[in-house]
């Protein structure tokens, strides 16, 4: 959860706003600290616990990258070998 979205805090209560999706309406919740650290607390990975963010073409060391780039057309491989660097010649 982002600082943001927390809207005050006396001690005691935690007031904090999330978007709901069903209606898109924004929802404003007060709960005491102890149960805004419960609800909060399951969202932190285990201990050595490895989330995986990128996967093929955009994995860091993709085992069959070389023949997934030539499955790809001309046009995305010479766009991938562009935002390779930061200066675009």
């Amino acid at each position: 959860m982002a600082m943001s979205r927390i809207t005050s805090y006396d001690g005691e209560f935690v007031t904090f706003w999330y978007e709901r999706r069903e209606d898109n309406k924004r929802i404003e919740v007060t709960l005491s600290a102890t149960e805004f650290i419960k609800k909060l607390i399951i969202h932190i990975p285990d201990k050595y616990f490895n989330q995986l963010r990128y996967y093929g073409l955009y994995a860091k060391a993709p085992i069959h990258k070389e023949k997934l780039i030539y499955m790809l057309s001309r046009a995305k491989v010479t766009a991938k070998k562009l935002t390779r660097s930061w200066v675009f010649s």
